[in-house]
């Protein structure tokens, strides 16, 4: 107690002092080995291993198998259009005529098909990954493919129908025509060397998206020049309609290039 007294005669207790310094520098028994200096910060989170796209470059476009309600709304209108273009041509001619069939193949070729084929050329940019980048091209090369058919199925009908009595390309409407279907076969080309990396890939994408738009300035031409002849004015008296039926085309590829 601090009140206690020490009895006389009794040596007063020794006080044990302890120097901290000393006790410092001493090596402390069974301490942790340091810490060496790339590991001195401890990794709570999982390393991020794969490559991020910055925010500013991810599309915010569908991807491509997101049909959004633009290409069906697009899809409907050209498909109303090709049976309003069947139903006007179905009295037209003979339905012994092979030229009878001729108009029916090419609006399906390039009102029908060609708008879907932009469409689907063009989703290859926003892919998202290899898969989808791979599938787009199949859908695409299969429209293409497609549409190419059943185009010169539509020449074959019109060269059919001459026969020898006729000259073969000899106006203007079969001119432009036979050099829109010589355009799709150097397009057809073109992308088959595109899928197996034949030739210098950049150079020959370029030529393929330039061509595609001389091709639709030429079937606009062979189209208006079409509708133009004896048979398309039998079929179709009204200007204003053929007008109509003309420009939708290259409405319907437009729509699909640059809003869906």
């Amino acid at each position: 107690m601090s009140g206690e007294q020490t009895a006389p005669g009794t040596p007063p207790k020794s006080t044990v002092v302890i120097d901290m310094t000393e006790l410092a520098a001493q090596p402390i028994i069974n301490a942790p080995p340091p810490l060496a200096p790339e590991t001195e910060k401890y990794v709570t989170e999982k390393p991020d291993t794969e490559k991020r796209v910055p925010e500013k470059h991810v599309s915010k476009s569908p991807r491509p198998d997101e049909v959004t309600q633009l290409t069906w709304a697009r899809r409907f209108v050209t498909t109303a259009l090709v049976v309003f273009v069947a139903l006007f041509l179905y009295g037209a001619g003979h339905p012994n005529d092979w030229m009878r069939y001729h108009p029916h193949f090419m609006c399906i070729a390039f009102m029908g098909i060609m708008p879907d084929l932009v469409y689907r050329g063009k989703s290859v940019k926003r892919c998202r990954s290899m898969s989808d980048r791979n599938a787009t091209i199949r859908l695409h090369l299969i429209t293409g493919l497609l549409m190419k058919i059943v185009g010169v199925t539509g020449l074959v009908m019109a060269y059919m129908s001459k026969g020898d009595l006729k000259p073969h390309f000899a106006t203007l409407h079969g001119q432009f025509g036979l050099f829109a279907i010589a355009l799709l076969l150097i397009q057809t080309l073109l992308g088959g060397c595109l899928i197996y990396r034949i030739g210098p890939y950049v150079t020959l994408r370029k030529v393929h998206t330039n061509i595609s738009f001389i091709l639709l300035v030429v079937a606009t031409t062979a189209l208006l020049l079409g509708w133009e002849t004896h048979y398309g004015h039998r079929a179709l008296g009204s200007l204003a309609a053929r007008l109509l039926f003309v420009f939708s085309f290259p409405a319907a590829v437009a729509f699909a290039l640059w809003k869906e």
